[in-house]
């Protein structure tokens, strides 16, 4: 949970400089790179929503034990792929389910 928190710190962190340098750079006129930094900070936000977690990432963002989480699913309360042969979640289900349960 301190790595997934820490990149989110950091990729926050590189919005909010985006947003500054992008703010500097509109007061120049520079339009170009106005479009670029706007594409860097759709794509870093997008990044963040879409991040795969295994069952042991999950278990310490939710704080929740992996038996209830292998239940959930089991259940189909929470979506996972298994597709690499081990239950992967993307973070904006295991928010959902945890915002909605």
């Amino acid at each position: 949970m301190v790595k997934v928190k820490r990149t989110l710190n950091d990729l926050q962190k590189a919005t909010r400089e985006l947003v500054y340098t992008n703010q500097y750079l509109r007061n120049y006129n520079q339009l170009p790179i106005i479009e670029m930094l706007d594409e860097i900070k759709h794509l870093v936000n997008n990044k963040v929503s879409d991040r795969w977690l295994n069952i042991n990432e999950v278990c310490d963002y939710s704080g929740l034990s992996d038996s209830t989480i292998y239940r959930v699913v089991r259940r189909g309360i929470l979506k996972a792929s298994t597709s690499t042969g081990k239950l992967l979640f993307k973070i904006s289900s295991v928010d959902r389910w945890l915002n909605n349960g």
